[in-house]
């Protein structure tokens, strides 16, 4: 559902003119150089507190999707899942990501690469993201580490968190 989410998130991109900024639950396109011409600012949630922001980020004409278990739980037979299924098992996912927020040249790649980060953790997001132009994720393990992978332009980081890693994808 989120591939189609951010296909639709596209084409309404294509029927505009100039600057836009849209946003379908998550999965956004932003063109132009924002409000303050230096780009939009988009917050990177701490999926541990959603009232807390971890990065703020700057965008340009790019899209930006981020996938985490947080938002659709629910229960089956006493144990915890969540809308990420591992396709190997058809279960929800297991990873040593909390959340993954990727940003490239289109929504619909944006969220099957979040979606793809998420999934394959930390080890294998540097690989998946290698070589593709105009594509970065911030990711956010279980210990709450920020590591930031491939092209992605920071405008703030809040002052309690460590410095994010930053991995040269």
């Amino acid at each position: 559902g989120g591939m189609v989410k951010g296909h639709t998130v596209d084409l309404a991109a294509a029927l505009a003119d100039g600057e836009i900024a849209i946003d379908a639950g998550g999965d956004a396109r932003l063109r132009g150089d924002g409000p303050d011409g230096r780009g939009w600012l988009v917050d990177v949630e701490d999926p541990r507190d959603p009232a807390q922001v971890l990065v703020t980020l700057r965008v340009r004409d790019r899209a930006v999707a981020t996938s985490a278990p947080n938002r659709r739980r629910w229960r089956v037979a006493g144990a915890a899942a969540h809308h990420l299924i591992d396709p190997r098992t058809g279960r929800s996912a297991s990873s040593d990501l909390l959340q993954a927020t990727v940003l490239a040249p289109s929504a619909e790649l944006a969220d099957v690469l979040a979606k793809a980060a998420f999934l394959g953790g930390t080890t294998r997001t540097g690989a998946l993201l290698a070589g593709r132009a105009g594509v970065g994720a911030v990711l956010v393990d279980r210990a709450g580490r920020v590591t930031i992978v491939g092209d992605v332009a920071l405008d703030d980081v809040v002052d309690d968190i460590a410095t994010p890693e930053v991995i040269d994808a």
